[in-house]
């Protein structure tokens, strides 16, 4: 398995090193980038100002985002990255909110931005511990996310499936089916789904 890069977006010191500290516990062997605002955090995923000579296609395989931050906070940095995402999905990656604050407001706009988990820092060393550890083995372990490859590879098998259930034996039987739901599928049309459409 390839080594996973963790883009941390973190002002605080104090939690940088915690963060840090925790990291070689994780079940998952990953690097750590830190920046420290939301200004040098978009430079980054972007490859602009002081990451210019940086790969823009190697993208992140997680962002851990706090929202109070210099320059820019992480609310900013998730509305300039809402408006990308309507664009290319694949050029981000999955993006957590690990944050101190646990405001109501907080969270609706941050979920309503785009970012896909929302969890607050606890207090205590351990606790702190263990959700980086359960965010980090999640995330990079257990979750699959959307595909980079915009081909994904073809499988015949499960063309072959559907085209034998439009096209090949099973049309009388799928037929008698079908004339027992007129009604569910009156205004289902094969040509509108044909076999290419289910790829992945």
């Amino acid at each position: 398995m390839s080594i996973k890069t963790v883009l941390l977006a973190e002002d605080d010191p104090g939690h940088e090193a915690l963060f840090r500290r925790v990291l070689p516990h994780a079940e998952v062997e990953c690097q750590l980038v830190v920046v420290h605002d939301g200004v040098e955090a978009l430079e980054y995923l972007f490859a602009t100002g002081a990451y210019e000579n940086r790969d823009a296609e190697d993208i992140p395989d997680l962002f851990l985002l706090d929202l109070k931050m210099p320059r820019m906070d992480g609310l900013q940095v998730l509305q300039v990255l809402r408006r990308v995402r309507g664009v290319d999905r694949q050029r981000l990656p999955p993006i957590i909110v690990l944050t101190s604050s646990d405001r109501h407001e907080d969270i609706t706009q941050a979920c309503e931005l785009g970012a896909q988990s929302y969890i607050c820092k606890p207090m205590s060393y351990p606790e702190f511990a263990d959700a980086v550890c359960d965010t980090l083995e999640y995330w990079l372990g257990l979750n699959r996310g959307l595909p980079r490859d915009p081909r994904p590879p073809f499988r015949p098998r499960r063309e072959q499936r559907f085209r034998s259930l439009w096209t090949g034996t099973d049309t009388r039987s799928w037929r008698r089916r079908c004339d027992n739901r007129p009604t569910r599928l009156a205004s289902f049309r094969v040509d509108r789904y044909p076999p290419e459409a289910y790829r992945y």
